[in-house]
């Protein structure tokens, strides 16, 4: 593999304490990847962070060598199905009234008076 003479060797596989030395002896001008505090150094790395999502950890890795950095962002859909269901549960809560907020001197809804 050193033969390809790589420009590039980026380590994906955890804290490094295997797959750090195999990327070095790939022999590429520049190495990248995560490192635990006992793992063998790249050319530019980020700490491993065990309780990482890997997607956020990848992202840190592959930004130490020039990627566009990202902002995700949770996105949740709300269906035809979900807003029915939501209605469905207001207009039950109108009926019989939430006694939790009107206990607490509230109204049923907050917003409403």
């Amino acid at each position: 593999m050193r033969a390809e003479g790589f420009d590039l060797a980026v380590q994906l596989q955890g804290a490094g304490c295997h797959s750090n030395p195999f990327v070095c002896r790939l022999g590429a001008r520049v190495t990248a990847g995560s490192q635990a505090p006992d793992a063998p150094s790249l050319d530019r790395t980020v700490p491993y962070t065990g309780h990482q999502h890997e997607i956020y950890r990848f992202l840190e890795v592959v930004g130490l060598v020039g990627a566009a950095p990202v902002t995700l962002e949770p996105r949740l859909q709300v269906t035809a199905h979900d807003r029915a269901a939501a209605a469905a549960a207001l207009a039950e809560d109108d009926r019989v009234g939430f006694d939790g907020w009107r206990r607490a001197g509230r109204p049923a809804h907050p917003g409403r008076p």
